[in-house]
């Protein structure tokens, strides 16, 4: 039961005072109590002056998530999670009609200080929520990161977006004259609530908090990362490797996608000592293991590979699977490059009404924004269409969508001629800095994953038709002079 005073209060946040007391909100006359609850049970309260601003927490009380246990409701499962900054906030969102509410009790960062960073020990509050979002059934589950809209709220976005993945969060802007979800109620009902939900519901999934119109000389110049050398003459011409950059590896089958992306990663790997994160389903972990060690030895394995599968084969394993995955393999392994090989072996799950083509263009954007945000070399390996007699393959040539042309920073083909390998340059977006169109010709051996330098066999061809021409008629010419 609730108090005048504590049912005044309420109403005058546009809060319903029922709604409030079916999640156990409660007053004692000077001050709400909020209860905080694990499985049920109250493991701790918080309290909050009904006049003034003031707020304490029970002594002992075990630190969680407020409203936590809605995180484990079946009802909800795979349902966009919105964290609040507080509890008030929480009831606000919860009144609007969203059903799975969490409140971080914690407080946000001062912005004198700067960021507690992501792994700051107050931030084990989230522990739960990591571990669930790890379940496959939760693997597409969005967070809205509804924090105060402050200089303290945005670094709080900052920290808990870094720790539970950027990918997969939202985070909100609020009217003017509003700094969160609790002003929007109060001033504007729920339909202000309503208002922000329908601008979130257009965005991608991650945003910058604002935008900026200006000058076009007044920008400050992005930090472009450092370009990394192939460890071949030749292709770096063609191509370096740049953090944050995604590159996109196509070719007919059988003609050597992998074996040679897994050359020149390994051939990366031991030049600058970058440690690299292999999602391949088609392979066997173990075997591809076993393989790699006899190429360059299992020392050199153990330090710089790291695999990505799902727990059994054959489990789908859709995009954010995939993100969520990747993700971890960044932040515990300290992948500088992640592999996806190949594209068509990802569950690929479009939304109502989304074409093939749509979904791709969304897929390559999420894919690019997480190689972006993680500071990480993205290689995607994608097979073509069937292509007609003599078609060679183009930026538009790649399965599903013209979005591989469009959107990734480096697209490459691979071709086998025989025994030589050409690698091909069909698109370099940053050709000032990163490379440009052309090819090159390697010798590819296979067991030890080594490219050594060749020439094109169609031109080696053309030259000895020639040369053998030639003898032809010097021989005829020979043989006439002697006869004479």
């Amino acid at each position: 039961m609730m108090t005048d005073a504590g049912i005044k209060f309420l109403e005058g946040r546009n809060l319903d005072p029922e709604m409030c007391m079916s999640l156990g909100i409660t007053d004692n006359g000077k001050e709400l109590v909020i209860p905080f609850k694990v499985n049920g049970k109250t493991v701790n309260e918080k309290y909050r002056t009904l006049r003034g601003k003031d707020w304490r927490q029970q002594k002992g009380g075990t630190q969680c998530l407020w409203n936590q246990d809605i995180l484990h409701d079946e009802s909800q499962q795979g349902k966009t999670i919105v964290v609040t900054e507080g509890e008030l906030d929480a009831l606000a969102a919860i009144q609007a009609g969203f059903g799975r509410v969490v409140a971080f009790p914690g407080g946000a960062p001062d912005p004198k200080n700067g960021r507690y960073g992501a792994d700051a020990e107050k931030y084990k509050i989230f522990d739960v929520l990591l571990q669930l979002l790890r379940q496959p059934e939760e693997h597409k589950t969005n967070v809205v990161l509804a924090f105060d809209g402050d200089a303290a709220g945005k670094l709080l976005v900052e920290d808990v977006a870094e720790l539970i993945g950027q990918y997969r969060c939202k985070h909100l802007n609020y009217p003017t004259g509003t700094k969160d979800l609790g002003d929007c109620l109060s001033k504007f009902g729920e339909r202000g609530i309503e208002a922000v939900d329908k601008t979130l519901r257009k965005r991608s999934v991650w945003c910058s908090m604002a935008g900026e119109v200006a000058l076009l000389t007044s920008f400050k110049k992005q930090v472009l990362g450092e370009a990394f050398s192939t460890g071949f003459g030749s292709l770096d011409r063609l191509f370096q490797w740049r953090a944050g950059d995604t590159y996109v590896v196509t070719g007919v089958p059988n003609d050597g996608k992998t074996t040679v992306t897994m050359a020149l990663i390994a051939k990366a790997a031991m030049m600058h000592g970058w440690r690299v994160g292999v999602f391949s389903p088609e392979q066997d972990m173990a075997l591809m293991a076993d393989d790699l060690a006899e190429a360059i030895g299992r020392d050199m394995v153990e330090r710089h590979f790291v695999g990505i599968a799902p727990a059994a084969y054959g489990d789908a394993c859709d995009l954010y699977w995939f993100l969520d995955h990747a993700d971890r393999a960044v932040r515990q392994y300290r992948c500088t490059i992640i592999i996806l090989d190949p594209w068509n072996e990802l569950e690929h799950t479009r939304r109502k009404d989304e074409s093939m083509t749509e979904y791709v263009g969304r897929a390559i954007i999420e894919l690019k924004r997480f190689a972006k945000h993680m500071g990480i070399i993205l290689i995607i390996v994608a097979h073509p269409h069937k292509l007609k007699a003599g078609e060679e393959i183009g930026l538009y040539s790649i399965s599903d969508s013209a979005n591989w042309g469009n959107k990734p920073d480096v697209v490459m083909v691979v071709k086998r001629v025989e025994n030589h390998t050409m690698i091909k340059t069909i698109k370099v977006r940053d050709q000032k800095r990163m490379g440009s169109r052309g090819e090159t010709w390697f010798s590819l051996d296979i067991n030890r994953l080594q490219l050594m330098p060749s020439s094109d066999p169609r031109e080696m061809e053309k030259k000895y038709r020639g040369n053998k021409g030639q003898a032809k008629k010097t021989k005829a010419a020979t043989g006439a002079l002697f006869e004479d």
